[in-house]
């Protein structure tokens, strides 16, 4: 339905990428928020943030690829999903934070992960290469005499 040139391994390489700059930059966030409010807390690791910012951004990969798949909109859907589901996670960890303070380092690293994943999925997805098999079909199998 779409008119863009996507396929899953494509999306998925996509929000491979777009995993790598959204933790690097979640990370450099969290340093930024752990200094200017005076807080940290164990949960909010390099290696967490790095783990969760990976898994998320390659299953918007996933997502994205559905969405250019069954509509003819897929980015503005994208946008939707992408902004609902950074919503519906910052409330949930503001209502029910493990710990006072939490939420104000926490959910601002959600909206960089997510604000990333949304420029560079859509973004990226379209133009990588298309890897294509120059290989023919193979040899028939042989018989016995």
């Amino acid at each position: 339905m779409s008119d863009q040139n996507v396929s899953l391994g494509r999306c998925v390489l996509a929000g491979s990428v777009a995993g790598m700059v959204g933790a690097l930059l979640a990370n450099l966030a969290l340093l930024v928020l752990t200094a200017h409010f005076g807080q940290s807390f164990d949960q909010l690791n390099w290696f967490s943030i790095t783990r969760a910012s990976m898994i998320s951004c390659v299953l918007g990969g996933f997502v994205y690829y559905a969405l250019s798949c069954w509509t003819k909109r897929p980015l503005v859907w994208f946008i939707v999903v992408g902004l609902a589901v950074a919503t519906l996670d910052s409330v949930l960890v503001w209502r029910h934070p493990p710990e006072p303070g939490f939420a104000r380092i926490a959910n601002p690293l959600h909206y960089v992960v997510t604000i990333i994943a949304l420029v560079f999925i859509p973004a990226l997805a379209p133009v990588f290469p298309q890897t294509t098999s120059n290989r023919s079909n193979p040899p028939p199998v042989p018989t016995r005499s």
